[in-house]
């Protein structure tokens, strides 16, 4: 017996099914029930926990991206018996769909789950794993997450939990409970809200449940916005961000302020510069001293004292636009410099620990004094970014790439970084990003990327990609698809202006700086 549930979702706290409900008040579905000229089969043998037959008991094929919290959805919920050797069928008109596969004992709580049935034109025998003894999982989010009409769900599975009234507050957070889940493989987890349903949250991919057990899965923050209205910040034009081992937020704001923002304390330094120009860059060396770079001057804060570098220091090297600071594996300090005027070169300058190095167009194989970023990847090499394309430092020898002799669509770099497979990427002028392992280019075309600056790139701990551009637009590509976030589909404000740069804190959570709205955090939801 073949029946379907349009949306039949059982809701026994957070379980789903009840027998003897289900047999009675299942709907035929005429388009995939149980006739003889489909083409495809789904067959098995359901066992109970004694490993005998399990007889009379309902097995639900249900559509892998299923949201069982939807009323009405075109996924259909296919449900069957069991007949006196544990055997179900499921008969099918069309084929090519992705399944998972549940059950539930009429007489206990034991069930079974099995993900990723592909139906092809054949019989399609699945090996489910026996009736078991249920688990559950604690989930622990932050208490200032609005819970009002919001529910957890289990994509392509019938579980799901409304929050009101089913969250435990314990200072800090809301502690989550589910119960009775099938101790299995589970696909992931996902918050929502009623009034949006296309808006969820992924707060776990896989996850393992154990029977008889309660697992915690994770402990989860969400979005929030900083500006000079809700915070101590004095304006709303952040141009950078570093943040360090301990979790402090170093913010460089447009009129040569430097904030920090602890969690709970906000601090701000003055006068640091002269003239009060934009704080373009900020990085944390291994020490946890603070260098910061501005139109004119680099300083150095050592959790004691500022130090001010400028051409009276160096050597006589003067410090114009410096937008990018990266550090090697000896300490070493790369800072970009841009040309502000005709009597202050550009290029990179180094610090080695003792004196202060410039290599700039006229001195060196650069291609370009108009220099936007650097970085330096695990083998030691500099990769520098300017108007003449990239430019590679290792072991001595300079490496130029541009549109002449490689697949660079854009001469202008923007942005670099290297992600935790030690692969370097590039985001142009022109709106592309580049992998430069493979010249890979990333566009409109085949991205959703919106054309526009790509201003900062960075990866989290699991190597996903976010990039930030000059139209307000944040960008998550995981190595399979992208996902970008604006002041339509998200809390980035309306008219932030540019994303100037993006920093990754230990928790995931990702931190950007808008031109004119302040700093705009998203949650560690994985998206």
């Amino acid at each position: 017996m073949i029946q379907s549930l349009k949306r039949r979702h059982l809701f026994l706290g957070m379980v789903v099914v009840l027998y003897s409900l289900l047999l009675n008040s299942c709907s035929i579905d005429v388009a995939g029930s149980g006739t003889s000229t489909g083409n495809a089969k789904v067959v098995g043998t359901l066992l109970n926990e004694q490993g005998k037959p399990a007889t009379q008991t309902a097995v639900f094929l249900i559509p892998h991206g299923y949201n069982p919290a939807i009323e009405e959805q075109g996924d259909v919920v296919l449900v069957d018996t069991t007949d006196n050797q544990g055997q179900f069928e499921f008969t099918f008109s069309e084929s090519g769909a992705i399944y998972n596969v549940y059950s539930r004992s009429a007489t206990n709580s034991y069930q079974s789950f099995t993900q990723n049935v592909v139906v092809n034109n054949a019989v399609n025998t699945v090996h489910l794993a026996p009736l078991n003894e249920p688990g559950a999982v604690t989930v622990a989010i932050d208490d200032d997450v609005d819970i009002t009409n919001s529910y957890l769900y289990l994509p392509g599975t019938l579980f799901y939990l409304k929050l009101h009234n089913n969250v435990n507050h314990i200072p800090g957070k809301y502690e989550v409970h589910l119960k009775d889940l099938p101790s299995s493989e589970l696909p992931a987890l996902y918050f929502a809200r009623e009034e949006n349903i296309t808006d969820t949250i992924r707060l776990s991919d896989e996850f393992t449940v154990q029977p008889g057990d309660t697992s915690l899965i994770g402990t989860y923050s969400f979005d929030a916005v900083y500006n000079s209205s809700n915070s101590s910040l004095y304006n709303n034009s952040i141009q950078s961000l570093a943040i360090n081992r301990k979790g402090t937020v170093w913010i460089g704001l447009r009129n040569g302020l430097i904030s920090y923002f602890t969690g709970e304390k906000w601090a701000t330094y003055h006068n640091i510069f002269l003239n009060n120009p934009p704080v373009y860059s900020i990085e944390i060396d291994k020490y946890n001293s603070v260098w910061s770079g501005s139109a004119f001057e680099i300083v150095r804060y050592n959790g004691q004292y500022w130090q001010i570098y400028n051409e009276h220091s160096t050597g006589g090297i003067p410090f114009s636009n410096v937008y990018s600071i990266a550090f090697d594996s000896s300490n070493g300090k790369w800072f970009s410099k841009y040309p502000q005027h005709y009597n202050r070169t550009g290029g990179v300058v180094h610090h080695n620990g003792h004196r202060w190095i410039e290599y700039n167009y006229f001195n060196s194989r650069l291609p370009s004094d108009f220099v936007y970023a650097i970085t330096v990847d695990g083998h030691g090499d500099k990769w520098i970014g300017s108007r003449g394309g990239i430019t590679k430092i290792g072991y001595g020898q300079w490496t130029n790439y541009h549109k002449g002799n490689s697949a660079l669509p854009c001469d202008t770099i923007f942005s670099l970084a290297v992600d935790k497979e030690g692969i370097v990427w590039a985001g142009t002028f022109s709106g592309q990003i580049v992998r430069l392992s493979d010249w890979q280019v990333f566009d409109t075309t085949n991205s959703s990327l919106s054309g526009h600056i790509v201003r900062s790139i960075t990866f989290d701990s699991k190597n996903n990609l976010w990039c930030g551009t000059s139209n307000g637009i944040l960008t998550r590509y995981d190595g399979h698809q992208w996902r970008s976030f604006s002041c339509y589909n998200s809390h980035i404000p309306f008219l932030c202006g540019s994303i100037n740069d993006i920093e990754i804190d230990a928790h995931d959570n990702v931190w950007t700086a808008t031109e004119y709205e302040g700093i705009v955090v998203f949650g560690n939801k994985a998206y």
